[in-house]
């Protein structure tokens, strides 16, 4: 009767362990899900690029999410339709109003702390409108309980969508004026308010730089296109912009200071560079959100 009663115990502790639960006030699982867009594009699920500006979620994209009842962020997958994490995530209760934060991207590793989440490195950019996403940088968050939710969907979507942190510089290049043997190469921004390296607060939405971070960022130039490049958003800073170009296999730089630059979040600013008599000149400037924009006055170099 002693080895059938402690065998029965026995039995009895490991099938509660194996049925243990994550929520303490009801013998229910609520299983998370997610679904997630990008602001000014709510119908599409996210960072290719289809068209000059519509951006959304493409297949294997990944998003970090941290939940309030766990220490380090989530991972979720992008498999063109639906979200999904390698484990299985579930609400705590019904009830309670939590405030869930995510960011994109997430890359192999998981950001530890909502407080400090890496951005890309900035430093050194293709230009092209299809490696824009491998620099760009979103977060988003919510605030809502399991019972509001449709079957305990997590929603980033309209007003809660995923929004750019950085700003967008797109660069046309007349080199009308120039020799006709110069070959473009490249632009680099140089600015003490440019940061390469960065981590960000996604609780108070700040953006703050590493110590090994550079002021320099720069591009090749995609030749008879625009070339778009990605910064930290600045208010009235002092920019270098410089163009490098060859002719007659002799490297010319041209380079242009401009002070009281602004750049927005999310806002994409074009601008017309023309080199003319070893000048570069930002002939025109506009602003807009990632999709149109109003003029501003322009600049050579």
């Amino acid at each position: 009767m002693k080895q059938f009663y402690l065998g029965g115990l026995i039995t009895l502790l490991v099938a509660c362990q194996e049925q243990a639960l994550p929520l303490e006030t009801e013998n229910e699982l609520l299983p998370m899900r997610v679904e997630a867009s990008i602001a000014q594009d709510a119908k599409s699920a996210r960072t290719a690029m289809s068209g000059e500006n519509a951006i959304s979620f493409s297949e294997n994209d990944c998003i970090g999410l941290f939940v309030p009842w766990e220490s380090t962020a989530r991972k979720w997958t992008y498999n063109g339709t639906t979200w999904t994490s390698a484990q299985s995530v579930y609400w705590k209760d019904k009830e309670t109003n939590y405030t869930f934060y995510a960011y994109y991207p997430c890359g192999s590793e998981v950001a530890a702390s909502k407080d400090a989440v890496p951005l890309p490195n900035l430093s050194s950019q293709t230009g092209t409108l299809d490696g824009l996403a491998a620099y760009d940088f979103l977060v988003a968050s919510v605030t809502t309980n399991y019972s509001t939710t449709n079957n305990g969907t997590l929603s980033f979507t309209d007003s809660d969508a995923f929004k750019h942190v950085l700003g967008r510089i797109s660069f046309t290049i007349n080199n009308s004026a120039m020799d006709s043997k110069a070959q473009l190469i490249g632009i680099k921004l140089s600015s003490d308010d440019f940061h390469t390296k960065s981590v960000y607060n996604l609780e108070n939405r700040t953006m703050s730089p590493t110590e090994d971070s550079m002021n320099d960022i720069s591009s090749a130039i995609v030749p008879e296109q625009t070339t778009d490049i990605l910064v930290n958003p600045v208010t009235n800073a002092t920019v270098t912009i410089s163009l490098d170009y060859q002719i007659n296999s002799e490297n010319v730089t041209v380079s242009n200071v401009i002070e009281n630059l602004s750049i927005q979040a999310g806002k994409k600013h074009a601008m017309q560079l023309t080199v003319q008599q070893g000048q570069l000149k930002l002939e025109s400037m506009t602003i807009a959100s990632w999709e149109e924009g109003t003029e501003l006055p322009g600049v050579t170099l």
